[in-house]
């Protein structure tokens, strides 16, 4: 079967962790398989700074979070807007370094690898599932 599930006020007490993350279609179906979740403000304002690169595995949940930057940024990436129940709201394809996306509903932001929402052809309306490794 699958591993414990996190529930969502869970989250905050969980200091970057590998997490995975699925979408509930009618088969569940994994989008990211190395989930992050910084949790202090400094790793939070950092972020994905510095890196150069994002693999197709790779992603960053960021919780009490409707908005992001891309100032200082060496690619671009793919952004997944959530409401508090982890449906999608709002999908931001390829955003390039430099620019500000946000999403007024939104209540967390998920930060993949550019061209990831495309690969997993993840819809408005889709819930999401955060699901730990054991």
């Amino acid at each position: 079967m699958f591993p414990y599930v996190y529930k969502l006020n869970k989250l905050q007490e969980t200091s970057m962790s590998t997490l995975q993350v699925y979408c509930l279609k009618p088969e569940p179906q994994c989008i990211c398989s190395a989930l992050t979740i910084p949790s202090s403000f400094w790793k939070r304002a950092k972020g994905l700074l510095g890196k150069s690169s994002m693999t197709n595995e790779e992603g960053v949940l960021f919780y009490h979070c409707s908005s992001i930057h891309m100032i200082g940024m060496k690619f671009p990436i793919d952004v997944v807007y959530l409401n508090n129940s982890l449906e999608i709201v709002k999908l931001v394809e390829s955003i390039k370094p430099w620019q500000v996306s946000f999403c007024h509903s939104a209540v967390h932001t998920l930060e993949l690898a550019s061209g990831s929402i495309s690969k997993s052809k993840l819809k408005l309306g889709e819930k999401l599932q955060i699901r730990g490794i054991e």
